[in-house]
């Protein structure tokens, strides 16, 4: 049975239609460093994760999408002999941004900006003596995110970078230093 020639320029059609959608590379990447919060209750560093993959349109232009964990930031706050309050705060949620990046070789060089969608944990124990007493308050909302970073390009689509983050989460700055691998496929 010969297949008809309407069916073979269909499938022809939707194929050149469809591919330029996926003209473009993917990345993905993993990176450790460290997240600052400074508040005006608690200045602290903690270890941060992030994971992401990324959709490239051209070699200077990409979307990414990530999951971040910004640690968890602890201290006593107001502490003497007989009474005080232990402060604990995590934040954590998925970052959708746009890329630009400026191609130099074997060096890129790259900015992002973007929207995080959080998850915030906030809780604070208050203690008198042998007495305490405990509030929490779990949050969700969005806030503005950008970064700028520096990646060196191996072969066979490694690579390896550092960067620096701002995440905005219900008025605070949390600021991370991050390194990690990539794989660009």
């Amino acid at each position: 049975m010969r297949p008809r020639l309407s069916t073979v320029l269909a499938i022809a059609i939707l194929f050149l239609c469809a591919h330029p959608a996926f003209a473009g590379d993917f990345s993905i990447g993993a990176a450790l460093g460290v997240a600052r919060l400074d508040s005006g209750i608690l200045d602290d560093d903690q270890t941060a994760k992030k994971a992401w993959v990324a959709y490239h349109f051209f070699p200077f232009l990409a979307v990414e999408g990530a999951l971040v964990d910004l640690g968890v930031h602890a201290g006593a706050v107001g502490v003497d002999s007989a009474a005080g309050t232990i402060y604990r705060l995590r934040l954590r949620g998925a970052n959708a941004s746009v890329v630009g990046t400026v191609p130099l070789g074997l060096f890129s060089l790259y900015a992002r900006a973007g929207v995080l969608f959080w998850d915030q944990e906030e809780r604070m124990i208050v203690t008198a003596g042998p007495d305490w007493t405990g509030a929490s308050v779990d949050t969700s909302s969005s806030d503005p995110s950008y970064g700028v970073g520096f990646r060196l390009n191996l072969p066979l689509g490694l690579g390896v970078f550092v960067d620096y983050d701002r995440y905005q989460a219900d008025g605070r700055d949390f600021d991370a230093a991050f390194g990690g691998v990539r794989y660009r496929f």
